[in-house]
């Protein structure tokens, strides 16, 4: 790249091309949007060119991990210790496969390396396990956690049989913050030179939030638990999405069901489907309530029934099926007594791929941004949610976001796939939506659900074209199998988290704009005046959310005249030029098709402009209007062919001074040519009758 287009004339943006450039950056050049960006602005000094250097991140064939554990003296408090152990037991047990490397340091006021590293299997699994800590005492060194982890299981371990320590995982879990050295700042460069990637667990919160700038500066997530509620089984979940991460997506365990359920009556039962390229070593996992009071049952397809068993220890019911059993299984909780408000069971159901060849529906879901330095009416966050079956996209699936805020309460988010609000293009297996329900400031967790039905199918591979196009998130040269039927799946996903630092008072937002404006056709009426029908998708209100309060077409032969909307070379389209449809806002997401004539005193018939652009504007109940939207162009005929070709003989003859012209000419021509016709039959005729004519009568013969 050598340049940018821009304002200047070797590099001209062509602000009116109808292309993803100008729809999704409001018409703006490349180099405006570059310029205009806080990293670009907070630039003084002149940057030197620096070579470039390239990262390659690929599968490493197995884990490698090491849980870095708070055993410091707030550990002990409300019996987190035990639940630590709990979590990292069964995070062994049920998502570290075997062959990864595994190691445990746990730290106070000093850090202790209690298993070095490992390779996993059956003979080292319980000793593994076995070293996780149970006893809390003293303060918190996290600093030091990590640099023993890099002295103790860098060089000496994870540098071992040819490896590097680059991409090896640190899973670090802490409730407090840091008050021993040296300190995160302090090892962050060691951390970064060896290329390590830190996972933070923050527990309460009091955990330091130089987690959250360690785990972003290594290039990971953090996994908060605000609430502290059957912690077990929170910290499970997060380690568990973070072993996750570490594994090959061919490999990768997919979790099919996770949902809390109450204890309302004797017997619970649910459906969860194993969708068929799944199957393999299928778990059924309950947790949160004893086995005196609980029990579970898998009951597969077939109808066999499978009662799980309870490990006291990891305190926790389990069913695993090794074979290749998919369809619709169903779980049945079993209580006795009922209606105890606090038995609240989480049942997840999670499986592998059959065949490593023949791969499932994955999901990936991750934010526009994990750090908000200050949200505003002008804050634009989303969430994504991509969902593929090898390298395809799967479209027509529901998908479901649900933010946990820092106040405790949920904020859910359906994430949709058609192209507008926060989504860029439809149907290429990307689902988004924008997220609103900021309420202060601190961090937000967020989970990922979605569900595969009988709508559900394959989309197809969209090349993009170098050439502009309007519908360009529409019609695009497509490769693969597109709309082939996907079998029915459900998955679901911890996302990780968020953090807002900053939140602004009484946040208003505005409309969010049209992208997908588009002329449906373009015509001429019989007396040779413009017809046009224009769609879009309806905005809401607030981003996509509520219903707009008016909106207003605007309509121009220049493009360049709908930059600033003034001059009488723009048209405001009025409900009275509407003939189909109304300019009334319809609910948000809905398509709105309106046919409306341009009025020939704005645009006389004659007027030899072929080409009219149409941009929309709408505007939310405070007053606060969006965006312009995509520009869209309709090209109309020549009135005079546009007569020719549509307009009755006879409507035209009677309506034609230069037809009666010469219909008149012609006939008169005719008549004289008529009157010439009989005036020379008449002299002929005259002419014969001047000469006497003589008639002979044959002799009679004889005999008559």
């Amino acid at each position: 790249i050598n340049a940018f287009c821009g304002d200047t004339e070797e590099h001209k943006h062509n602000a009116d091309a109808p292309t993803p450039q100008n729809v999704l950056c409001d018409m703006r050049s490349t180099w405006d949007v570059i310029s205009n960006t806080d990293d670009f602005r907070s630039i003084t000094d002149p940057v030197p060119r620096m070579p470039t250097k390239f990262r390659i991140v690929k599968g490493q064939g197995h884990i490698r991990i090491v849980f870095v554990l708070d055993v410091s003296g707030s550990m002990g408090l409300e019996n987190k210790i035990n639940m630590l152990r709990q979590a990292a037991s069964r995070s062994l047990e049920d998502n570290v496969p075997d062959g990864s490397d595994v190691g445990i340091i746990t730290f106070s006021d000093n850090a202790t390396v209690v298993a070095g590293m490992r390779t996993l299997s059956a003979a080292t699994r319980q000793a593994i396990k076995n070293a996780v800590p149970s006893i809390a005492r003293g303060s918190t060194a996290i600093g030091k956690a990590l640099m023993t982890s890099v002295q103790k299981h860098g060089p000496q371990e994870l540098e071992r049989n040819g490896e590097t320590a680059e991409n090896a995982a640190l899973l670090l879990m802490t409730d407090g913050e840091e008050n021993e050295p040296p300190y995160i700042n302090d090892v962050l460069p060691t951390l970064l030179q060896k290329r390590l990637r830190v996972f933070s667990v923050p527990v309460g919160k009091e955990a330091d939030d130089g987690l959250r700038v360690l785990s972003e500066r290594t290039g990971e997530n953090v996994y908060p638990i605000t609430n502290t509620t059957k912690l077990a089984d929170r910290l499970a979940e997060m380690f568990a999405a973070v072993i996750t991460t570490q594994q090959e997506k061919s490999a990768r365990r997919e979790t099919v069901f996770k949902r809390a359920v109450p204890l309302t009556s004797a017997r619970t039962s649910m459906d969860v489907m194993v969708d068929k390229e799944l199957g393999l070593n299928t778990m059924f996992i309950a947790t949160g309530a004893p086995e005196d009071t609980t029990a579970m049952m898998a009951v597969s397809p077939t109808g066999r029934e499978i009662l799980a068993q309870y490990d006291y220890d990891l305190q926790r019911h389990k069913v695993v099926v090794p074979n290749h059993e998919t369809g619709r299984w169903r779980v049945v909780l079993i209580s006795h007594p009922v209606n105890r408000v606090d038995d609240t069971v989480t049942v997840t159901v999670t499986s592998e791929a059959r065949d490593p060849d023949v791969q499932p529906v994955r999901m990936r879901s991750f934010f526009s941004s994990r750090s908000l330095e200050s949200v505003g009416s002008s804050t634009l966050f989303k969430i994504y949610a991509e969902l593929r079956k090898e390298n395809v996209p799967v479209v027509g699936a529901k998908v479901l976001a649900t933010v946990t805020t820092p106040l405790g309460n949920q904020v859910y988010v359906p994430l949709k796939d058609r192209g507008d609000g926060a989504d860029v293009r439809a149907e290429d297996g990307i689902y988004s939506a924008f997220f609103s329900g900021f309420n202060r400031p601190g961090r937000y967790s967020v989970d990922v659900e979605a569900a595969g039905d009988s709508e559900t199918r394959l989309g197809a591979l969209k090349m993009n074209s170098a050439s502009s196009r309007q519908e360009w998130s529409r019609e695009k040269r497509s490769v693969g199998i597109g709309d082939s039927p996907v079998t029915e799946f459900s998955r679901y996903e911890n996302a990780g988290s968020f953090v807002v630092h900053k939140l602004q008072r009484a946040i208003v937002y505005p409309p969010a704009s049209v992208r997908d404006l588009r002329v449906e056709s373009a015509s001429r009426a019989e007396n040779g005046s413009r017809i046009v029908t224009i769609s879009w998708t309806s905005p809401g209100a607030h981003l996509d959310q509520h219903l707009c309060s008016r909106l207003q077409v605007h309509a121009s032969t220049s493009p360049s005249s709908l930059l600033i909307i003034q001059g009488q070379n723009v048209h405001n389209v009025s409900e009275s030029d509407v003939t189909q449809g109304t300019l009334v806002p319809t609910s948000p997401g809905s398509r709105q098709v309106i046919t409306f004539l341009l009025p020939t005193t704005w645009l006389p018939v004659n007027e030899s402009a072929h080409d009219v652009y149409f941009i929309l504007f709408t505007w939310n109940p405070e007053g606060l209007r969006s965006n312009r939207s995509n520009l869209a162009t309709a090209n109309f005929p020549d009135a005079q062919a546009v007569i020719q070709k549509d307009v009755p003989f006879w409507d035209w003859f009677s309506n034609s001074s230069t037809a009666m012209y010469g219909c008149t000419v012609l006939l008169a021509l005719a008549l004289g040519g008529v009157v010439c016709l009989l005036i020379v039959s008449w002299l002929r005729t005259r002419r014969k009758g001047e000469y006497p004519v003589a008639v002979f009568r044959t002799a009679p013969m004889k005999g008559d």
